[in-house]
């Protein structure tokens, strides 16, 4: 009670204060006046656990926030039941700070400090009994561990990094990008599918030369546009067409539809029921896995022919030799304007200067484009519809599940191509029809997605930045036609 009546005071005496106009100055003094009013009746220094999870064996994840105006904390330390002490604060990263530094060292702004860590304990996470603060008073402040999948650990630490690019950046460089790549890498990842459904099976080729890859998360509606648009082409029955079930949610209701659509599209096709979300780089990592053809098509649930014998052609434009090479083509949205002619690397300012995946012509009229029978150079091309022998695609690991749930996969493979030799060109005769994105849809629009692909962009520049920086010296920029 004593504390709510103080409080209220205070906010009565600062909005009046703010009725006398005070200028900036005086008003950044009233409120770190009350910033230390408030904190001293709570009690600090002290410390706010965030998040706090046993992510394998001894390792505890922890993100926190320091209460500490007066800078009494000389280092944060783990409190065992035996009564050792570990300290920490060197383990942890301080990843909100002012414009001008990051720094490990325990600061004390009027905002509190965060921090984060994947700290190594001395004895089992479960006989902690609390987390402390080295002080002169021995304050300490308790804090619960709990058991938790890598997923949902990472996507609440993705919530509380700093939104600035520049901040975020320096973040991940110093230490959250290595905590989150190796949260990642403890997950229980899946060999094998739960079940392989075949339909139509008398109609199957025994060797096909295409394996298609679709991937399916969320939305299986596409299913039955694809299958409409394949069945009307003779080339597509001789193929081999795999729909992985990334969604353990809908496996039987796309089993139930797919009953149907067999008996209305007399075309042979495979549903891949996974018993686990692997992400788009597992679930194709998965479906090659259970291809029988001699090169493998990766291609997006949301994009469609706009006409028939496409894949045979962008199979000839090849003369049906995949050894040397990995090949695209040119992707349009529903009004023939273009959404994919080959992807360029682009260091953005916007990003922290990582590099983003550029679609030179993006969105422009297709018509404004050449149409060349040559195959064209690119830096690199979409996985939306990427054609690979699998022998090459087997040789450099696949798409690497490094990435969570989906991004840059793609991009990542074509550098994989190149220093393994292989050359990345696209046929601007093949077009599709790309939905971009809608294969996803009905995905969750919460920020940890959108950080989640900052994530994926920054793991994806530290692997290949000085290949990327070589790429764009030895080869010009995509001028638009």
């Amino acid at each position: 009670m004593k504390i709510v009546t103080l409080l209220t005071r205070q906010k009565r005496r600062f909005q009046s204060l703010v009725t006398r106009k005070l200028n900036k100055r005086q008003l950044n003094r009233l409120r770190e006046y009350l910033f230390r009013q408030i904190h001293t009746l709570r009690g600090l220094p002290g410390i706010r656990p965030d998040l706090c999870a046993v992510v394998e064996n001894n390792q505890l994840l922890l993100n926190c926030r320091l209460l500490d105006p007066d800078k009494l904390t000389q280092a944060i330390g783990l409190q065992y039941k035996d009564g050792k002490l570990q300290l920490i604060d060197s383990d942890l990263v301080h990843y909100r700070t002012s414009p001008t530094s990051l720094s490990k060292t325990l600061l004390s702004p009027d905002q509190p400090d965060r921090f984060c860590g994947l700290i190594s304990c001395h004895q089992p996470p479960q006989q902690i009994q609390s987390l402390i603060l080295k002080l002169n008073d021995g304050k300490r402040k308790s804090v619960e561990t709990a058991q938790s999948a890598p997923l949902p650990v990472i996507a609440r630490l993705l919530e509380l990094i700093p939104k600035d690019s520049t901040e975020k950046r320096r973040a991940f460089d110093e230490s959250l990008g290595a905590i989150i790549h190796a949260l990642w890498d403890m997950r229980e990842t899946q060999q094998s599918a739960s079940q392989l459904i075949r339909f139509n099976p008398l109609e199957d080729t025994a060797c096909p030369q295409v394996s298609i890859i679709i991937p399916i998360y969320g939305r299986y509606d596409f299913i039955e546009y694809q299958l409409a648009q394949f069945a009307n082409d003779d080339f597509m029955h001789k193929q081999e067409i795999i729909y992985v079930i990334d969604d353990p949610r809908i496996c039987e209701q796309v089993k139930s539809s797919c009953e149907t659509l067999a008996r209305i599209y007399k075309i042979p096709f495979n549903l891949l029921l996974l018993e686990s979300n692997l992400g788009y780089a597992g679930a194709n990592n998965a479906g090659v896995s259970h291809a029988n053809g001699s090169n493998v098509l990766l291609l997006n649930s949301d994009v469609f022919p706009q006409s028939h014998g496409w894949l045979e052609q962008l199979l000839a434009s090849v003369d049906y030799d995949l050894s040397e090479l990995l090949l695209g083509a040119r992707l349009t949205y529903h009004d023939e304007s273009i959404q994919h002619d080959g992807m360029s690397f682009f260091s953005s300012p916007f990003a922290g200067g990582l590099w983003i995946n550029m679609h030179p012509g993006k969105g422009l009229p297709s018509d404004q484009f050449s149409c060349s029978t040559r195959l064209q150079k690119k830096e690199c091309i979409t996985g939306a519809c990427l054609l690979i022998s699998k022998d090459n695609y087997e040789t450099l690991g696949g798409l690497d599940e490094s990435f969570i749930l989906g991004d840059f996969e793609d991009s990542d493979l074509c550098m994989k191509a190149r220093d393994k030799g292989l050359r990345i060109l696209l046929s601007e005769q093949v077009c599709l029809y790309h939905l971009e994105r809608q294969s996803q849809s009905l995905v969750s629009g919460s920020r940890w997605k959108n950080e989640l692909t900052f994530y994926n962009c920054w793991y994806h520049t530290n692997k290949w930045h000085s290949q990327i920086t070589q790429l764009k010296k030895d080869m010009p920029s995509e001028h638009l036609h």
